[in-house]
This record gives C-alpha cells, sequence and structure tokens, in this order.
C-alpha cells in the first residue's frame, strides 16, 4: 500500500496513490519480489513510511526511474496518472529495440578490442569490426537519441579507434575520428595535434628533399635545355659552312672576326633560356651549363676582337682549328665535372681541331664537322633523357591512378 494510505482520513488519496500500487505490482513482476518484505505487520509499515524500494542492476535504467519515480513516497513526486505510467511502459517497449542494438554493438565491440590488442594488428580488420560496431551505435541513436549508454559507449570505441589510428601512423584518420567525439579526452587531443605537428614536420622535409633530388636530376629542364642547344648547334654548324662555301663573298673577311656574332648571338640565347625558365634556374646542372657557356663564349669574343682589333694579330683560317681546340677544352670541362656524355663530342673537336691544322683551306668545313658531331651526340643524348623522362611520368601517373 501507499503511504498515505497508512493512518489519516482519506483526504491526501488520489490517483498518485493508484500510481504507488501499480508501480508495487512492477516491482514485483519484474523482480519477483514485492518492494516491502518484512516479518511483521509494523515492519512493514514502517518500511512503506521510510524506506525507498530499489530494483537490481541488470534492470534497464529507464524501467527502473519509472518504478521508482512510481514507489516515491512523496505523490507529488509520482506520475500524475496511471496514463502516464502506461506512455511511460510504451516508451520504454519503443526504446528496447535501441537498448538491443546497444548489446549487439557492446558484444561486437570485444571482438574489436581482441583485434586491436593483437600483435600485428589487421587493420583492415581492425577497420571493418570498428564500422560495424559505429553502426550499431548510431542506429541505436536513431531510434532513441537519449540512449545515453549507446553515446558513451560509441564516445568510448570511436577514442579506441583514435589511439589505434594514431598508433598506425594515419594522423588523418585519427583527426576525422576525433572531429566525431562530443567529450574528447584532452590527452587525446594533445597526442593527435603532436602527431600532426610530426606529420607537418616530415611532410616539409620531404618537400625539401624532394626539391633537392629535382634539383640534382639531370631531367630536369631537359626539354629547354635540349631546344636550347639545337638552336646553337643549327648557328653552330652553318656559320662555318657558310663561310667555307662564300669565301671571299662572306660578310667579314676576318675568320676572327667572322666567329665572334656567333659566340655573342649564342650567349644571348643562353641568358634568355636561363633568365625566362624556372627548370634552368633551380638546377645546379643547368645553371654550371649556362654559366660555363656565358663565360666560354664570352671570352672567346672578347679575346678574338682584342687580339684582332688592338694587337692587330689575324690567325687567318688558323682560328678556326684553334678555336675547335678550345672548345674541345670546354666540352672536356663539360663532359669530366657535368655530362660525362658528351665525350664523343670532345673527340670529335680534337679530330677535326687536328684535320683543320693539317688541311687549312677546308678549315671551316672541318669546323661545321666538328659542331654536326657534337648536334649528334646532344640530339642522341637528349633522346634517351627524354624517354627516361616521359617513362617516369607514366610510373609516376600509375601510381597516383593505383593510389
Amino acid at each position: 500500500m501507499a503511504p498515505e494510505m497508512l493512518g489519516g482520513d482519506g483526504a491526501t488519496l488520489s490517483a498518485r496513490t493508484d500510481v504507488y500500487l501499480l508501480g508495487a505490482i512492477l516491482h514485483e513482476v519484474v523482480t519477483g519480489r514485492p518492494p516491502h518484505v518484512s516479518q511483521s505487520v509494523r515492519e512493514l509499515f514502517e518500511s512503506v513510511l521510510r524506506s525507498t524500494p530499489s530494483l537490481p542492476a541488470d534492470v534497464p535504467g529507464e524501467l527502473t526511474q519509472l518504478i521508482c519515480a512510481c514507489l516515491s513516497r512523496q505523490p507529488e513526486q509520482r506520475p500524475a496518472s496511471a496514463l502516464e505510467v502506461r506512455l511511460g511502459l510504451e516508451r520504454f517497449l519503443e526504446h528496447q529495440g535501441s537498448r538491443e542494438l546497444v548489446e549487439q554493438a557492446i558484444a561486437r565491440g570485444v571482438v574489436f578490442t581482441s583485434l586491436v590488442s593483437a600483435s600485428p594488428p589487421d587493420a583492415v580488420q581492425v577497420s571493418r569490426c570498428f564500422f560495424e560496431c559505429r553502426f550499431g551505435y548510431q542506429q541505436a541513436l536513431r531510434v532513441w537519441p537519449e540512449n545515453e549508454r549507446a553515446r558513451d559507449e560509441l564516445e568510448q570505441l570511436t577514442a579506441q579507434m583514435v589511439r589505434f589510428e594514431l598508433a598506425q601512423g594515419a594522423v588523418a584518420s585519427a583527426r576525422t575520428l576525433l572531429a566525431e567525439l562530443q567529450r574528447a579526452d584532452p590527452q587525446l587531443i594533445s597526442a593527435v595535434q603532436s602527431a600532426e605537428a610530426r606529420e607537418a614536420q616530415k611532410a616539409e622535409e620531404l618537400a625539401r628533399l624532394q626539391r633537392v633530388a629535382e634539383s640534382l636530376d639531370p631531367l630536369t629542364g631537359i626539354r629547354i635545355r635540349s631546344v636550347a642547344s639545337m638552336l646553337m648547334g643549327v648557328l653552330w654548324v652553318f656559320a662555318p659552312l657558310g663561310r667555307h662555301l662564300l669565301g671571299r663573298r662572306a660578310l667579314f673577311d676576318s675568320e676572327m672576326l667572322a666567329t665572334v656574332p656567333v659566340a655573342l648571338i649564342s650567349v644571348v640565347v643562353v641568358l634568355i633560356v636561363s633568365r625566362r625558365s624556372p627548370a634552368v634556374q633551380r638546377t645546379p646542372l643547368n645553371v654550371q651549363i649556362a654559366h660555363l657557356l656565358i663565360f666560354a663564349m664570352s671570352t672567346q669574343a672578347v679575346v678574338l676582337l682584342s687580339l684582332k682589333l688592338v694587337a692587330g694579330v689575324d690567325w687567318g683560317l688558323a682560328t678556326v682549328p684553334a678555336l675547335m681546340a678550345y672548345w674541345a677544352l670546354i666540352d672536356g670541362v663539360i663532359a669530366a665535372i657535368l655530362v660525362r656524355q658528351v665525350w664523343p663530342s670532345v673527340l670529335g673537336f680534337v679530330g677535326c681541331a687536328l684535320a683543320g691544322w693539317r688541311w687549312l683551306e677546308w678549315a671551316n668545313l672541318f669546323g661545321a664537322l666538328a659542331n654536326l658531331l657534337l648536334v649528334v651526340n646532344l640530339f642522341v643524348l637528349f633522346r634517351r633523357q627524354r624517354r627516361q623522362l616521359a617513362a617516369r611520368q607514366q610510373v609516376t601517373a600509375s601510381s597516383k591512378r593505383a593510389a
């Protein structure tokens, strides 16, 4: 019976008294015993007046709250009517599906914990099990948004997965999962932030190493280098060939002066390419080759002009084999220090220089031949390098598609 039924004139009896009696029935249905048990009537009345019934821990919290509310000693703390009790029971039954989903997800969570603890863990199986558990909790919350147990278990599961992702080095995944937590542990937040800082540092270091590798890669800037080399090569071939064919009808009657415009034009070409092309500017190989060519051609023009116009010296046709010997030296420096594949053109310059001194009247023709050998040497080299570059780009593209 309800506490207000013990003594009094009945003025305090109300619909809430019936609610107490209904709560006592629910208590006995759920636990198998009445809410108040005693050896005597006196002790029974004292229990009704003084004690609050309790329910076992395995009774769902929502049902426990409803029964305890019905059995409250204060009538005003009970549901107002049996209808409210009925509605509460209906809500409990509706939420039963949510609770069952939570229980299933918890059982699956035990498997998840064992997978995470394995050595080494199977990342695929861990992820699959995590998504299954998370889906169960999310479905439970979709059915019953106030299911605190589902919310707490989901938080614990997600935090555990964040730690696993950090241990696997998947910092981006850890950050994404951390954003789902409503009550994230400060230590977990700090761990993710530290991992992100390390990742950023690694990415920066990797970018720096990639820039260094690119700067040391002979294939960097190969396109602009090959185009510029072919243009200057054509000029170097046809300039002495034209001198040989035109003879006295050439623009300059001095071989020393005739080579100066070719050298200056080549200097201008190299300057334009090196100034306009980022690929040339950021690679030491291209910069060194450009500087060496500018120095060599500028020195050639200055020395020849000085000998002819200042000292009054004119070597005549002997200028051509002398220049071939000079460029054999320059080409040899490039082959020894920068690009060893140009050794054939060094031998070509040496051989044509010797032939030019032996048959001086054919010096310009031998000069054109030496430059042609250089062009062929560079063409073969550049063709091979461009194939290597295309193959590398194809591999990179395939890797990106596979990723």
